[in-house]
């Protein structure tokens, strides 16, 4: 009885038995064997014997020989048909067959071009060691070898990577070896791609930490520029600042020469312009075709990436579609170190200057406080002598103003010296019981018939000696404003605490301040007594302001003032 054929189906399983015929000839009663994996189709080839090899990719049958004319006739035969390339060599590594595939993978257009040819002479040389071992492996052992990735070069020159496995055969019957090959080039260039990303990221974040350490705005540009040369490849850029009102050329490429930049409002800026403005940036392929390019003869393609608020940051080049999307991301990566450096210099510049600028207001108060207290002083302490002498000799009716005159001269050198000298100042803090203080503050200022109440007792953290001179300018403040009052004066000094609001009050319930002057209240020389010196406030908003408290003054629930000091933090209420 004669055998049914052998089909062996190569590809994709297929839950139904595939409908393959061979020209006129059926299939129907053949045994079908299937195998999805290619190196297991080329292993069972060798050993098992197959009538036909049907590729169920592609629905194409192929006979092994339909004349039986050989062993090796139908190994031919079958290479020709997978759709792998094959290279079969013998124990010298010299090339004997190479099926379509492989004469495709190699770029040769016969197989004479490759038979006959050493294995090894499509390796880089420092394969050839390793690429020799697995080939004796093979011949010694009878076994396949694992896969394993080369990079090979092709007849036209031309570079790629491929997997291969080694699987031991018979050809013109003699021992050989078949070399299966799997181009996976573009998968390596992918993952050279990214790994080669992954390491510009990695050393833009390290060029972050050098920024950061930079000391001016003209080292974060060169750095910038360094590093897009260096890790980016960009080797024809630059970074522009914007000053008064213009772009300026703050670094450049080596291979790039310094040039005049346009305004930045005109039409000469380009995309430069634009990006800065817009706070946009550009990828052009073809400069020629941007309307907004600005273009020179010799750059075709080109990159803007804004520094946001302090300039500009160009690439480009002598070819069209130079640049990526990922150049792109990785520009802006730079750039945004570039600008956090940049900012916190600019910002660490406005402080110096603001330091130098106290510092030069400080000296000025300072000389300012050293005439006030020596050339006013003794010719005030001079003219109230003379005027005790002269109330000794004589009696008259002027000598009494003239004495208070002095008198506000000298509380008014006292209140210029205090402004001058620590108005803005805090020493130590410490937990500070507001009612002894109040108490304390009380006792020393001339109070009259007025009287005090304290609504609660609270300790807070301050330092103690300006707070007490913050209580007790508020309290002469309320006796003095309304010194000409014949109605009773009451002081009430209590604690604020609620969720949004925690601190201490001064109110009473005399005249009140009207409300055009609420603002301004706190300025030097503002004062609604014309006794006052107009300073006693202002000291007092600005030992507040040293604390980091708020004062606002607001009327008081019997129609007088009401001064709140809020952001007081409150250790202990009761």
């Amino acid at each position: 009885m004669t055998e049914p054929p052998r089909i062996l189906v190569a590809g994709p399983s297929s839950a139904d038995t595939p409908d393959v015929s061979l020209g006129e000839t059926p299939f129907s009663d053949a045994e079908i064997v299937h195998e999805s994996a290619v190196e297991t189709v080329i292993e069972r080839l060798q050993h098992e014997p197959f009538d036909a090899i049907y590729w169920s990719d592609s629905e194409t049958m192929y006979t092994v020989c339909e004349n039986n004319e050989g062993a090796t006739e139908q190994y031919r035969t079958l290479l020709a048909a997978l759709p792998v390339p094959v290279l079969v060599v013998d124990r010298e590594h010299i090339v004997q067959y190479a099926n379509d595939e492989a004469l495709a993978v190699t770029q040769a257009e016969t197989d004479d071009q490759i038979r006959g040819r050493s294995l090894l002479s499509f390796l880089p040389e420092e394969s050839h060691e390793i690429s020799r071992e697995r080939l004796e492996q093979v011949f010694e052992t009878g076994e396949a070898t694992e896969k394993r990735k080369f990079e090979v070069e092709n007849l036209a020159g031309g570079t790629g990577y491929i997997e291969s496995r080694i699987i031991p055969t018979t050809y013109n019957g003699e021992p050989a070896a078949q070399v299966v090959l799997t181009d996976v080039t573009t998968q390596q260039i992918r993952e050279q791609r990214l790994e080669r990303q992954r390491k510009q990221i990695t050393r833009l974040h390290d060029v972050g930490v050098e920024l950061a350490a930079c000391e001016t705005q003209t080292a974060v540009y060169e750095l910038v520029v360094s590093a897009a040369e260096d890790i980016l490849d960009l080797d024809t850029c630059l970074v522009d600042s914007v000053v008064d009102g213009r772009l300026r050329t703050e670094a450049t490429s080596t291979k790039l020469e310094e040039y005049q930049e346009p305004p930045i409002e005109s039409e000469e800026a380009g995309l430069a312009g634009k990006a800065y403005r817009n706070d946009t940036t550009y990828l052009i392929d073809r400069v020629s075709d941007h309307p907004d390019a600005n273009p020179t003869d010799e750059y075709l393609s080109g990159l803007t990436v804004p520094i946001t608020d302090h300039g500009v940051f160009q690439a480009a080049s002598h070819e069209s579609e130079s640049f990526s999307e990922t150049d792109l991301e990785l520009v802006e990566v730079l750039c945004g170190h570039a600008r956090e450096a940049l900012t916190r210099i600019e910002q660490q510049q406005q402080l110096r200057d603001q330091r130098d600028q106290l510092k030069r207001e400080n000296e000025r108060l300072d000389e300012f406080a050293s005439i006030v207290s020596h050339d006013l002083r003794n010719p005030l302490s001079v003219a109230k002598l003379r005027l005790d002498l002269i109330e000794t000799e004589y009696e008259s009716e002027h000598i009494a103003p003239a004495a208070g005159a002095l008198e506000q001269m000298e509380l008014l050198i006292d209140d210029l010296l205090t402004l001058a000298r620590n108005g803005e100042t805090v020493s130590a803090m410490e937990p500070v019981t507001v009612s002894r203080l109040v108490e304390r503050a009380w006792e020393l200022a001339e109070t009259g018939a007025a009287t005090l109440e304290i609504a609660d007792s609270s300790t807070i953290r301050a330092d103690k000696q300006r707070l007490h001179q913050l209580l007790g300018n508020l309290l002469r403040n309320a006796i003095e404003h309304n010194s000409d009052r014949t109605a009773a004066l009451t002081v009430r000094v209590g604690t604020l605490n609620s969720t949004d609001r925690t601190g201490i009050y001064v109110a009473d319930n005399g005249t009140g301040i009207p409300e055009p002057v609420r603002e301004s209240l706190f300025e030097p020389g503002v004062s609604t007594n014309d006794s006052g010196t107009g300073l006693g406030l202002a000291i007092v908003s600005r030992i507040a302001e040293a604390h980091g408290w708020d004062i606002t003054v607001t009327e008081s629930a019997d129609g007088g003032a009401r001064f709140e000091i809020t952001g007081i933090e409150l250790l202990e209420h009761g």
